[in-house]
């Protein structure tokens, strides 16, 4: 079995752990541990980005600029570019987060209320594990503030042997955090570190991203989700 496809088996595991618990941080476990794989762009294990897909996702946090292939640009295309830069004609920005394409990114408006501002599709093998697509798209750039909030959600198969995820996503401001409530998710595999805020603090409490306290951890063999809680 190839990494990346072992790592896939393992990232379900856990989504479908978290999901019995709280579905809420089943989505931002999704989100943020996107099946990848370094390497060469068009790897034989990495699907061939759809039309307008996102092909990258970098991030930068407590510890610099960390990034996320999530597919091969097809034939007829450079490499997915994986730097932080938002004139190289292939990125959309927002906020921390940058957004990269095979070829020129799309033009987007600021994301209205209720409006689907980000999907992403799945379709892998239910014999195999073997994941035959990767399609993450943004339809609108959210405001400051605001993070991505679960509107949709559809699991189906494609033919018998092959299931299909899809996941939509609106914008919504950041709600104050309540008694228990996870602020931040973290994920991390190998040199890759990414972080979603779920909340801000109340007033006299902190979210650090680099803490020791307040974490509940779901280990994944090649990786670790860090669920953490506001703290004084």
């Amino acid at each position: 079995m190839g990494v990346s496809i072992w790592f896939m088996r393992m990232s379900l595991y856990a989504f479908f752990a978290i999901l019995e618990e709280n579905p809420t941080e089943a989505k931002s476990y999704l989100q943020t541990n996107e099946v990848t794989y370094r390497g060469d762009d068009r790897d034989l294990l990495t699907p061939i980005c759809a039309p307008d897909s996102i092909c990258g996702y970098l991030q930068a946090n407590a510890r610099g600029i960390n990034y996320q292939r999530l597919c091969a640009c097809p034939s007829g295309f450079s490499t997915c570019p994986m730097s932080w830069d938002s004139d190289d004609g292939h990125s959309v920005s927002q906020g921390s987060d940058q957004y990269k394409f095979c070829g020129r990114p799309p033009t987007l408006t600021t994301c209205e209320h209720n409006q689907a501002a980000y999907s992403t599709r799945m379709e892998y093998s239910k014999s195999t594990d073997e994941l035959y697509a990767k399609i993450d798209r943004l339809h609108c750039v959210c405001q400051a503030d605001h993070n991505y909030v679960l509107a949709h959600q559809h699991w189906g198969e494609a033919d018998p042997d092959v299931e299909a995820v899809e996941f939509s996503y609106t914008c919504a401001p950041l709600p104050i955090c309540g008694v228990g409530d996870t602020c931040k998710t973290l994920s991390e595999k190998g040199s890759e570190f990414l972080v979603n805020r779920k909340c801000r603090c109340p007033d006299g409490l902190r979210c650090p991203t680099i803490t020791s306290h307040g974490i509940k951890s779901y280990d994944m063999g090649a990786g670790r989700v860090d669920m953490l809680r506001c703290q004084r």
